[in-house]
């Protein structure tokens, strides 16, 4: 991710970049371990196939970031002239 992201800055905002990506990472695992853990607990209450409801949540969010890639990496084919 981090190689694909820098193609788009310049070479002197490299670092900013780096520099933001691991800020994004670091909340996001802050904030994942909660999460997680509530709806492994909410899945384990609900009994059944609710067990798996943190493995469909995690499944959901890498499909969101897949479409958030996708998007950008259309968007700057179009921006080229490579699509129409």
């Amino acid at each position: 991710m981090r190689a694909f992201l820098t193609s788009f800055v310049q070479n002197d905002q490299v670092t900013i970049l780096y520099t933001t990506i691991a800020v994004v990472e670091g909340l996001a695992s802050i904030a994942a371990s909660p999460i997680l853990g509530l709806t492994f607990s909410a899945g384990i209450m609900w009994g059944g196939i609710g067990i798996a409801l943190p493995f469909f949540i995690a499944a959901l969010l890498y499909f969101l970031a897949g479409v958030g890639v996708w998007s950008i990496s259309y968007t700057q084919r179009v921006y080229e002239g490579d699509l129409e």
